[in-house]
C-alpha cells in the first residue's frame, strides 16, 4: 500500500497523464486502497466493489475482474472420468501442514484416493514425508501447480487471494484451515458464502476431508458454483474493462 501512495503522489506532483490502476488481491478492501489519484480499481468480487463505493469511489471506476492468475489456470482441460479421486495439499513451504503423522496415515487410508502434497521449499518436511505412504506422493517446489490442480478433485490449502482464484479457474473446491490473517479470514468467509469451499470445523481434519472427498455430489456442486463465479467475472468485469480502455483510447486519438 505504501507503493500505491508513492505512485499516486508522483502522478499528482509530476502532473503525469498516466492511468493508475489498483488491483486488489484479496476478497476484502481496506481504506488505504482508496486514493483520489487512482483512475481504476480492479477488484475480485461484487462485495469488494460495494465496499469501495461505500468509501466514496465512483462505481464507473470499479471493475470486477477477479484476481489475476497465470493463463495456464484459464486453459486447463476438462477432467476425464477416472476410477480414483485426487486430493492436492499445499502450504508445506509456509509451515501450515499438520505435524502429526496420524493425519497423513488417515489420508493414506481414504479409499480409491491418491494424495499429492507439495512441500514447497520446506526440505525438512519433504524428507520427513516422502516415500512413507503408498497412496501419498510428496513433491518439493514446483512452478507448475496448474498441472496438479488440473487432476485434483479438491485442494487443501490456505485461503490466499491468488490461490483462491487459481482454484476457481481450475474449478477445484477448497478446504482450508481456519486462517489467522485478517484478509484471509475475509477470503474464507467469501468462499464459504459462495459455497465453493469449506473451512475446517473439527480438530480431526483428516476425517472431515475424507467425508467431503467421498461425497461426489457435494464436490460437484461446489465445482459448478466455481464455474458460475468464473463465467460471471469474464462477462461482467473483463469485458467492461476492455470497453472502457477502448473508449479512452478512442477519445485520446
Amino acid at each position: 500500500m505504501s507503493r500505491l501512495k508513492e505512485e499516486a503522489a508522483r502522478k499528482e506532483n509530476c502532473c503525469l497523464d498516466i492511468p493508475l490502476f489498483t488491483c486488489i488481491t484479496d476478497v476484502s478492501s481496506h481504506p488505504e486502497w482508496v486514493n483520489r489519484n487512482t483512475d481504476c480499481y480492479l477488484v475480485p468480487s461484487r462485495e469488494v466493489k460495494e465496499s469501495l463505493e461505500e468509501k466514496g469511489v465512483a462505481p464507473a471506476r470499479i471493475f470486477i475482474t477477479g484476481i489475476p492468475v497465470r493463463d495456464e489456470f484459464r486453459r486447463l482441460p476438462e477432467r476425464n472420468g477416472r476410477q480414483h479421486r485426487e486430493l492436492l495439499i499445499m502450504g508445506g513451504g509456509l509451515g501450515l501442514l499438520p505435524s502429526e503423522e496420524s493425519f497423513y496415515e488417515a489420508l493414506n487410508k481414504i479409499p480409491d484416493t491418491r494424495v499429492t502434497i507439495i512441500t514447497g521449499h520446506n526440505k525438512k518436511l519433504f524428507r520427513r514425508l516422502a516415500g512413507r505412504w503408498e497412496n501419498i506422493e510428496v513433491l518439493g517446489y514446483t512452478d507448475c501447480v496448474w498441472e496438479y490442480m488440473a487432476k485434483a478433485d479438491m485442494i487443501v490449502t490456505k485461503p490466499g487471494g491468488i490461490t483462491l482464484f487459481e482454484s476457481i479457474y481450475a474449478q477445484v473446491p477448497i478446504y482450508t484451515w481456519p486462517p489467522s490473517l485478517c484478509q484471509e479470514q475475509g477470503n474464507a468467509r467469501w468462499l464459504t458464502g459462495k459455497g465453493i469451499g469449506w473451512v475446517a470445523r473439527r480438530e480431526d481434519c483428516a476425517e472431515e476431508i475424507r467425508e467431503i472427498l467421498m461425497d461426489g455430489k457435494r464436490l460437484a456442486q461446489a465445482a459448478a458454483r466455481m464455474k458460475m463465479v468464473r463465467q460471471q467475472l469474464e462477462v461482467e468485469g473483463i469485458n467492461r474493462l476492455m470497453a472502457a480502455i477502448a473508449g479512452s483510447e478512442e477519445a485520446a486519438a
